[in-house]
């Protein structure tokens, strides 16, 4: 597993460029499944990561969120759905 910002978890703006060279330096020494996590957010960060070569991502605090901003726990899960929806039509 690769984390791409050091810190607290939660939303970012872009995701770190330093994350595509950790992801060609780790694939050098392991043909272990690599997923990035930390930071990610948006179904633009899924593409970019999966672009870099990453095996999945790893989103909590973002999910956390659709779920807390919701005003029913019914209507939580169906912006979930449509949340993680747009984040897997982002993969290439």
């Amino acid at each position: 597993m690769q984390v791409s910002v050091v810190g607290v978890t939660g939303a970012r703006a872009t995701v770190n460029p330093c994350v595509k060279d950790l992801l060609q330096e780790i694939r050098q020494v392991t043909n272990k499944a690599v997923a990035v996590g930390f930071g990610i957010s948006t179904p633009e960060h899924v593409s970019q990561i999966a672009e870099w070569g990453s095996d999945g991502v790893i989103i909590g605090s973002a999910m956390v969120k659709q779920l807390g901003e919701a005003n029913s726990p019914r209507e939580g899960l169906k912006r979930l759905e449509v949340y993680a929806k747009s984040l897997k039509n982002a993969l290439p």
